[in-house]
């Protein structure tokens, strides 16, 4: 099969993967993430018009892909299978910048449109990919049995979160380094709740649905003030007068966070990562990079508590 072919076969393939998660959502979800999808291409258009900030929409892109590509599961499948491979992870990504290319292209900003272009091909060069680890440090036994979700991901964050948790520390008296660590830290830990544990440790806790949920939220809550606790009180100390920037994008995070641990139960099978996982979560962090989509947050996660507590009930009614 010729690079052409194979780049419009996996394209078709990626089409159909995203057109049975959007299906997974529901008519009422989809509607309202177009819209919200509509409303992001609207301010990123107008936001694009300075060029300055042009620049740094196109490293905040790079970053996104840079996510995707080391976090991508087919990426082993793709390098083993086709000797093209790099092809197909550029002709993803470019089209993926496809939109804010256009919006590039229309303000006439010429040298982002170069940077996201060759950014996109550089990020498919890279090879690093995070390693399962099996790791038992005392910093992991201080996590409760109860945040299994966190004893699990440290094994594989860890290396990244606490390297991450030192630079923001130390860099804390740039204005920036901060507000960005703490956001990177709150985006990371969204993957804990992706997929639904055995309904055995579910079980095991005794508790009606609505304990359970609310005793689940409150440990994360505690968990994760502990990690980003340092460096909010940190940027306080050393920027008084900006000190709502980091208590607000903490609320934001937690506000985020309850919202997807909802949405896991609200949908929960066990051992299994319900198709539209990722959308659901994609949609709820909107309203940490758009505020103003803060209140549709806040009432799915209502819609989200009673549903999750009825579809819980199918498991711990006996505790009722």
């Amino acid at each position: 099969m010729n690079s052409h072919n194979m780049i419009t076969s996996l394209i078709k393939i990626r089409v159909k993967q995203i057109s049975r998660e959007l299906q997974g959502i529901g008519i009422l979800r989809f509607v309202f993430l177009s819209g919200l999808f509509a409303f992001l291409g609207f301010v990123l258009f107008l936001a694009s018009r300075e060029r300055e900030n042009a620049h740094y929409l196109v490293m905040a892109n790079l970053l996104v892909f840079l996510l995707i590509h080391v976090k991508r599961k087919d990426r082993h499948f793709l390098i083993t299978h086709f000797s093209q491979y790099r092809y197909i992870f550029q002709a993803e990504y470019l089209l993926l910048s496809a939109p804010f290319s256009a919006v590039l292209i229309y303000h006439a900003h010429l040298i982002p449109l170069a940077m996201l272009f060759a950014g996109s091909i550089v990020v498919s060069f890279i090879e690093y990919q995070p390693q399962k680890r099996s790791l038992n440090t005392p910093l992991q036994k201080m996590i409760p049995d109860e945040l299994y979700e966190w004893k699990a991901g440290s094994r594989k964050l860890l290396f990244f979160i606490l390297p991450l948790w030192i630079i923001g520390l130390l860099f804390s008296f740039f204005t920036g380094s901060v507000p960005v660590i703490v956001f990177i830290l709150g985006m990371s830990v969204l993957g804990l709740y992706e997929t639904g544990e055995p309904y055995q440790m579910i079980l095991a806790f005794e508790r009606s649905p609505g304990k359970f949920l609310i005793r689940k939220i409150q440990l994360h809550i505690m968990a994760f003030t502990s990690v980003v606790a340092p460096l909010i009180v940190a940027f306080v100390w050393l920027h008084s007068e900006l000190w709502y920037i980091a208590v607000i994008e903490y609320l934001l995070f937690v506000s985020l966070h309850i919202y997807v641990i909802l949405s896991k139960y609200a949908y929960y099978e066990p051992n299994e990562t319900h198709p539209a996982s990722q959308t659901i979560n994609a949609l709820g962090a909107l309203g940490v990079i758009i505020p103003i989509f803060l209140p549709a947050v806040w009432l799915f996660s209502v819609v989200f508590y009673f549903r999750a507590t009825n579809r819980l009930n199918d498991y711990l009614d006996d505790f009722n």
